[in-house]
């Protein structure tokens, strides 16, 4: 069986005059809110001594480290497999193995912007730097069995293949994300705002829902692919691999 957790933290960095970076981690599932342009936009936008670029984005993959756990009875990972996951065993089955995961998006972007006679600023986005990855693959075997049995090593090569379906999804999605924030970005142009952190609020809220509709995509084709071998029959042909369980 298969969990998946979500899980995101960290701050907002602290901004200075000039070039501006904001560096904090995505918080998936927060809505877009655009900011609207002030009633003399037009007229600034011709003032506005900051000019639309290309914007720079570069995104890099974590797979992530596999740790095992073998601390837990089959009724501990059972009762968690049934609380997390969207597979459902039948009360009868016990779980002799799970793989936990934690994903999301580090994002940082660097924003260039002019203060306007008028007090508002306007703005536009420079780089976007983003890591898309795993902080946690945990790997649960009952600990009922030896390692180097028979029942270990089938239950951790099961478990490997989630492992390595993860990473397979990740790969996959990480040049989809790097192809949306690279639209999304460009599309962001010159924004006009009446404080720099309300313009970068609104790069911010922008990025990330790009970012969300993508891990929503990628959760969902996540949990198909790992219920293509958590299956009955898959587990009866794994069973027949030992004696005993």
């Amino acid at each position: 069986m298969t969990d998946f957790v979500h899980e995101t933290g960290g701050s907002i960095g602290p901004w200075i005059r000039s070039i501006r970076r904001t560096c904090g981690v995505v918080a998936l599932g927060v809505a877009a809110a655009a900011l609207a342009s002030p009633p003399d936009a037009n007229a600034a936008r011709n003032s506005c001594p900051v000019k639309k670029t290309r914007v720079k984005i570069a995104l890099k993959e974590d797979p992530g480290r596999v740790k095992v756990n073998r601390r837990h009875s089959q009724a501990q990972l059972t009762a968690m497999m049934r609380k997390k996951s969207k597979i459902r065993s039948s009360r009868e089955m016990l779980n002799n193995g799970l793989t936990r995961t934690k994903y999301g998006t580090n994002m940082g972007f660097e924003l260039q912007y002019a203060e306007l006679k008028s007090g508002k600023v306007c703005a536009a986005l420079r780089t976007v730097d983003a890591t898309f990855g795993y902080a946690e693959i945990t790997v649960f075997i009952a600990r009922k069995y030896k390692k180097g049995s028979c029942q270990y090593r089938t239950v951790l090569q099961h478990e490997n293949t989630h492992v390595a379906i993860h990473r397979k999804y990740l790969t996959k999605y990480a040049d989809r994300m790097r192809r949306r924030l690279t639209t999304t970005a460009n599309k962001a142009g010159v924004i006009f705002a009446p404080s720099v952190r309300q313009a970068k609020e609104t790069f911010r809220k922008r990025l990330e829902k790009a970012i969300d509709q993508m891990t929503e995509e990628f959760s969902r084709e996540l949990d198909a692919a790992n219920a293509r071998i958590d299956t009955p029959e898959n587990y009866r042909r794994e069973n027949k691999r030992c004696p005993s369980w």
